[in-house]
């Protein structure tokens, strides 16, 4: 795989060196190939120096993706699949589009249990969450996590997550 180079951030910066000229930075990830043949992402600047090296090339876990898409949620309509057998899932990051006015909530399957929310959300908008920290992990293995809405009408859910023990 050839270096494969994606804008991360572009900001001005004041030069000191320069009596303080505004210079623009900007940084890109690099994802470069390890000694082992898998990819790590590297932020490098414009010019070509290193900003900071991943220490930590992310959890050992496979992130995962499902959309759902359906005209009515209410009664609960599964957002994830079915985690790694004996574990559990996470949460990641969500987003969550209406046609119509309606909270949203996510909840774990079986027991109810609120992971997140509810968003009350106006006729055709849409909300991205992405939890601080860790995001919310279903507390029984092996379920999966759901989305509720308020009121019957167009709905989807973009939802991000992985299986950990």
């Amino acid at each position: 795989m050839a270096d494969v180079y994606e804008v991360v951030s572009l900001a001005k910066i004041e030069d000191a060196a320069s009596g303080g000229d505004e210079v623009q930075v900007t940084l890109r990830r690099k994802w470069a190939e390890q000694d082992d043949g898998s990819y790590a992402p590297q932020v490098e600047t414009a010019s070509g120096g290193v900003a900071g090296a991943a220490t930590d090339n992310g959890p050992a876990w496979t992130s995962l993706h499902k959309n759902v898409n359906s005209a009515d949620a209410t009664g609960e309509v599964a957002i994830t699949d079915a985690p790694t057998a004996g574990q559990k899932i996470v949460l990641t990051d969500i987003v969550i589009s209406v046609g119509t006015a309606m909270s949203v909530t996510i909840k774990e399957a079986t027991s109810g249990t609120v992971m997140l929310g509810p968003y009350y959300m106006a006729a055709n908008s849409t909300i991205q969450v992405t939890p601080r920290g860790k995001g919310p992990k279903t507390a029984v293995a092996d379920r999966v996590m759901n989305v509720d809405a308020s009121a019957a009408g167009n709905i989807t859910v973009d939802s991000w997550w992985h299986s950990e023990a």
